[in-house]
């Protein structure tokens, strides 16, 4: 029980290791050899705060390494430019993701302008998709309505099926009859959706270009 109780905290103490690790932001090399004014430069194109540098001092500690301070917010400030532009504003909210408010006053409105535009363009790409869904969905559900038919009249009209199994049967194609006949009625205007929301999408599209 004992060798049981040390095995478990081995493995627990291993995973936590492994944990850590996957969390560091940069290597024993990369510490020793830090261009702290790069490294700051690379984290504000990337939209990441100035409080990132924290993470790199936990990384580097055990290494007896500490950032570079006012060399990492030079850095950090020329990348922010780079990363508070109409068109990173644009790709960050075309794909749906959230940012950082890293960007000064004076380039805030060009990235906000360049996000709002993007997450129009990406809730109009999300819509089209859904549709696209909901239509292929029910073309599926039909074709496998189609192929239960089939098979059901095949046994219908079987001479070794039971007067009483032919009955269920009947019953189902009507059911199933029922609901292709539904189906049949819901596509084409579904389609017609799917048509004016991927028009919607190209259009607003075509006009970012």
């Amino acid at each position: 029980m004992k060798s049981f109780y040390y095995f478990c905290i081995t493995v627990s103490l291993a995973l936590l290791l492994v944990t850590l690790s996957g969390c560091a932001t940069l290597s024993k090399s990369e510490c020793l050899t830090a261009d702290w004014q790069i490294i700051g430069l690379e984290d504000g194109a990337n939209g990441r705060p100035t409080s990132y540098i924290g993470n790199h001092r936990s990384a580097c500690a055990d290494y007896g390494v500490k950032p570079d301070l006012n060399a990492y917010l030079a850095g950090h400030k020329n990348g922010v430019r780079q990363y508070c532009s109409y068109q990173t504003g644009y790709n960050l909210g075309e794909r749906g993701s959230s940012y950082n408010k890293v960007c000064p006053k004076a380039q805030y409105s060009q990235f906000a302008a360049g996000y709002e535009r993007g997450r129009t363009a990406f809730q109009l790409k999300s819509e089209a998709r859904e549709l696209k869904n909901s239509f292929d969905s029910l073309l599926n559900r039909l074709a496998d309505i189609e192929a239960l038919i089939d098979s059901n009249e095949a046994l219908i009209i079987a001479d070794t099926t039971p007067p009483e199994r032919r009955k269920l049967l009947l019953d189902e194609v009507k059911d199933l009859n029922s609901e292709a006949a539904e189906i049949k009625l819901e596509l084409p205007g579904l389609e017609e959706a799917l048509y004016q929301a991927e028009l919607r999408y190209e259009r607003y599209i075509s006009r970012q270009k």
